[in-house]
């Protein structure tokens, strides 16, 4: 896998992951349950199995049907899009923190809209955000790290 690919996956999980935090909370018990973190680093993920992983953890917690995981999959394929769109054709110094929040914002409207009463309950509320000037910094600095990294690597393929 070259250097590119993985920032581009790197990328999307760090996304994904702030998007996913809205899967099904579990219950006390199967929380006590659930096996403990493993302690070896999880093996690098295609863009399409982090999809599908998100929507397997997500069916279950919420008891999905068929129908409603292939809906969640093409809402998380096309939120994958968008925040790659972004990464790609965005200018330096636009609001590109403000935009990925919106995108992952509107993917969870989207979500909570295919769910049964029953199944919003289970969905995780809204997690609170405090946007300081300092969080912002900092995620446009990686933002801008990111995209010359992607530049440098670009250039040394030539």
């Amino acid at each position: 896998m070259s250097n590119n690919n993985k920032k581009v996956l790197l990328a999307l999980i760090f996304v994904l992951g702030a998007a996913v935090r809205c899967y099904a909370q579990e219950p006390p018990a199967a929380a006590a349950a659930a096996p403990q973190a493993k302690s070896h680093p999880t093996p690098h993920r295609t863009p399409e199995q982090a999809i599908d992983a998100n929507v397997r953890r997500l069916a279950r917690g919420l008891k999905l049907d068929q129908e409603q995981q292939g809906k969640l999959r093409e809402i998380l394929v096309d939120q994958y899009a968008q925040l790659m769109k972004l990464r790609t054709e965005s200018a330096p110094g636009t609001d590109r923190a403000g935009v990925m929040r919106a995108i992952v914002d509107r993917t969870r409207e989207r979500i909570r809209e295919m769910l049964s009463d029953e199944q919003k309950k289970q969905y995780a509320p809204e997690v609170p955000r405090e946007v300081t000037a300092a969080t912002r910094a900092d995620l446009e600095h990686w933002l801008d790290v990111r995209d010359a990294q992607r530049k440098e690597d670009t250039e040394e393929s030539k």
